[in-house]
């Protein structure tokens, strides 16, 4: 059965949008487990209330995502960043499509919740410092790689 991707894309941005309206306090914890804050083998949807306990940062949030849309995890101990191989240099110039994945040198992601003729002018979703899920600007500085949705969300 084929997916559509403009709507699976649409759940994308709603269920971000869900999340950054909800509270997220981080608690310190770091280890890669099924709780947070990478919630890494999870079974099933993470319930936004854990995530509030429990914490979540950029792994997580992947993590999440690829739970709750029936996505692949890196598997064999592989980060998202080895996992994720079709990643391009990031060109701030260029237009990303909602969706797409962008990931730094140390597997910080953010994704692209709306574009405006190009990167440096779109706004994108990101776990912050005190682990709270925000929508922002894009900051180049942040970025080096961008996955296309098609390349890692279907």
């Amino acid at each position: 059965m084929s997916r559509d991707s403009n709507i699976d894309i649409y759940n994308l941005i709603k269920y971000l949008e869900l999340l950054v309206d909800s509270t997220i306090l981080y608690n310190g914890r770091k280890t890669i487990d099924t709780n947070g804050p990478f919630y890494f083998d999870y079974e099933g949807e993470v319930n936004i209330d854990k995530m509030g306990r429990e914490g979540i940062n950029s792994f997580g949030l992947l993590n999440v995502i690829s739970n709750k849309f029936c996505l692949a995890l890196p598997d064999n101990g592989r980060t998202w960043n080895e996992y994720l191989s079709n990643k391009k240099p990031i060109n701030d110039n260029q237009e990303y499509e909602k969706g797409t994945l962008l990931l730094d040198q140390n597997d910080n992601i953010a994704i692209v919740y709306s574009s405006n003729g190009s990167l440096k002018n779109s706004k994108i979703v990101y776990v912050n410092k005190e682990s709270s899920i925000m929508i922002g600007d894009y900051n180049s500085n942040l970025y080096n790689f961008a996955v296309l949705p098609r390349n890692w969300f279907f």
